[in-house]
């Protein structure tokens, strides 16, 4: 019966009422031709409580599967609005997930916690058991999953995207609005544009996880990869525990790992050139025998191994595999300007340990490699407070 109150209330918000029409539509759709697995209610009319709450080792709990849907692969409803609508939106989506599922520790999530779910989780793309429905399982750091059906989105009564893309809702900051994130084919990003499309809500924790403080499990000695290079490479970044988790985002010669200054004199090394020793961030926190590569071990790197474009469980970056056949996976993670994120999944940055002066010899360089699907090279760039991924080598000591 928590539905029908749910429903009830939604028929004394004439306003809101208007944003559901794209919401409970179950004709056939436009694009791809096939209609989204929706779900059933039960015989009471609600099947809302049925969402139990996940611990994927994050900063919030999220839940099972979609608001209104009767299974984890199911799309529920589709609602939320046709696009960023006026400012009473989010409070209504927000309390139309309360009504509807007759808990109020549920709610939309919101651009950090979406941004927290693509750094820290694995996306893997697959049927569900009908073997007709396609969803994305994410798995949390703590190796318990979710699965997202990639239900499409809604328009004017008819659907798109359906088995091909997942959207979903988040609370849109700054404003009193919402968004859509969505996921496809390794591709997780913010999307802006008019649709109605599933929700997938979260309840939040008594206490945050402190990411920061997060470095990533130190691999053994037999877990370093030897690609028959002059040294072992790590198989994962740091801040990780898998290849293909981005891992954390570090400024040059940082071994707290925490600082995200763009002010240079923050930052620990300054004007001397070679390479970083005992501030070296990798021996700080995963010690000794790890270090942060040298420019020239980056270059041996890619001259000396072949490099293939790929997704790993839905993250894209590359493979490279050395002259012996083995191989590490460096995932397209962007890097960290400030406290914003930028070219997630197109662009990878990963510092060495090398500084030399510049050609002007005025300011420092700082070594990194950088990649695209098109290109990989190594940049000489001053900006050493740009937070990079760091995948150290191992030498032994």
């Amino acid at each position: 019966m928590e539905n029908m109150k749910g429903l009830r209330y939604l028929m004394a918000v004439p306003a809101f009422c208007a944003m559901l029409v794209a919401g409970f539509a179950f004709m056939s759709c436009s694009g791809t031709g096939l209609a989204p697995t929706q779900g059933q209610s039960g015989e009471d009319g609600g099947y809302g409580d049925t969402l139990r709450i996940v611990d994927l080792g994050l900063n919030v709990y999220w839940a099972d599967r979609n608001v209104d849907a009767d299974s984890p692969y199911a799309a529920g409803i589709y609602m939320g609005s046709e696009g960023l609508e006026q400012a009473t939106s989010l409070w209504n989506l927000i309390e139309y997930v309360k009504s509807s599922t007759g808990r109020n520790y549920w709610t939309l999530p919101s651009w950090e916690d979406v941004q927290e779910l693509y750094d820290h989780c694995t996306f893997e793309e697959m049927y569900a058991d009908d073997g007709m429905t396609k969803v994305m399982r994410v798995t949390g750091p703590n190796g318990n999953c979710i699965y997202l059906p990639l239900a499409g989105k809604s328009r004017l009564k008819e659907y798109s995207d359906v088995n091909s893309v997942g959207y979903y809702i988040y609370q849109y900051s700054p404003g009193n609005l919402t968004g859509k994130w969505r996921i496809f084919n390794g591709n997780k990003s913010s999307y802006q544009y008019i649709c109605s499309s599933p929700i997938r809500p979260i309840a939040y924790k008594d206490e945050k996880v402190s990411w920061e403080d997060y470095f990533g499990k130190v691999p053994t000695e037999e877990e370093a990869v030897d690609l028959g290079l002059s040294v072992k490479w790590a198989p994962w970044n740091i801040g990780s525990d898998r290849p293909e988790i981005y891992g954390g985002f570090y400024g040059w010669g940082d071994p707290t790992g925490k600082l995200h200054s763009e002010n240079p004199d923050d930052y620990p090394i300054k004007d001397e050139p070679g390479t970083i020793s005992i501030k070296d961030l990798a021996m700080a926190k995963w010690g000794i025998n790890w270090h942060t590569p040298t420019k020239e071990q980056m270059e041996e790197l890619i001259n000396g191994c072949t490099w293939e474009w790929t997704q790993m469980t839905g993250t894209r970056g590359y493979r490279v595999t050395g002259p012996n056949g083995n191989s590490i996976f460096l995932p397209a993670g962007g890097h960290r300007q400030g406290e914003s994120r930028k070219f997630p999944e197109s662009e990878g940055y990963y510092w060495t340990s090398t500084r030399e002066p510049s050609k002007y010899g005025v300011t420092m360089d700082y070594s990194s490699l950088f990649f695209t699907r098109e290109s990989i090279s190594i940049h000489d760039i001053s900006d050493q407070w740009m937070g990079k991924s760091i995948r150290p080598v191992y030498i032994p000591r």
